[in-house]
């Protein structure tokens, strides 16, 4: 998940122990699943935003050098908790950190990333870009990444998202800030950072306790 001070209230929502459950009691990520299910050892993925250890804690259990990163520090904590059957230090694996703060990383680190319901919190488009500049900086050229981030279709609070003055950011209900994209925009907007999709981006409509979310879901591959 995200922090920045404009989103202080809602990340105190990802440190309470009914958040962090129902997220840890996810089944882990369809997509995940069927591309990794496979792979060597060797693999080396970076899960951003732990979700409590959703899909970190599946590839731990196959032996993958899986890394997360995630703001909440109870997420991490949480995570850690988990992780300690498959890992002798799991504190040296999940990190707390912003999405953006990859600095621990060396350049071309990573076979695959993981960004499922992260990048939307950027509070703005140059934010957005600042975190999709990092993946691309730790991931090598011919690895991939696997997206998931709202439309503007969403209906999160039972209300209409009012559009701002800056192209792709939305205001909630609430008030909090998101950067949302369609499909076609957020291939046109990774392919201006060399990636392109692996498999046709998809969607998928999930109704909430007030509304719904229009998902939008990318696999991508770095090639430049």
């Amino acid at each position: 998940m995200y922090r920045s001070d404009k989103t202080t209230q809602h990340s105190q929502v990802w440190d309470r122990p009914d958040t962090i459950q129902c997220f840890a009691q996810k089944a882990p990520d369809t997509r995940m699943v069927a591309r990794l299910q496979n792979a060597s050892p060797a693999t080396r993925v970076l899960d951003l935003g732990c979700a409590g250890g959703r899909n970190t804690v599946w590839l731990a259990e196959r032996g993958l050098e899986v890394y997360a990163l995630d703001a909440s520090r109870a997420m991490v904590l949480h995570t850690r908790q988990r992780l300690q059957p498959y890992l002798a230090r799991p504190e040296q694996r999940v990190l707390e950190g912003q999405m953006h703060d990859l600095g621990d990383f060396p350049c071309c680190f990573f076979d695959f990333v993981l960004a499922f319901g992260v990048l939307h919190y950027s509070q703005s488009v140059a934010e957005w870009e600042r975190t999709l500049k990092a993946i691309t900086r730790v991931l090598k050229v011919g690895g991939e990444m696997l997206i998931s981030q709202h439309s503007p279709r969403s209906n999160l609070d039972g209300q209409a998202l009012n559009s701002t003055s800056e192209a792709h950011v939305y205001r909630r209900a609430s008030g909090r800030f998101q950067v949302m994209f369609e499909a076609h925009e957020l291939d046109n907007w990774v392919g201006g950072w060399g990636f392109v999709p692996v498999l046709p981006t998809d969607e998928v409509v999930v109704p909430t306790e007030r509304g719904w979310r229009v998902t939008i879901r990318g696999h991508y591959r770095l090639e430049v």
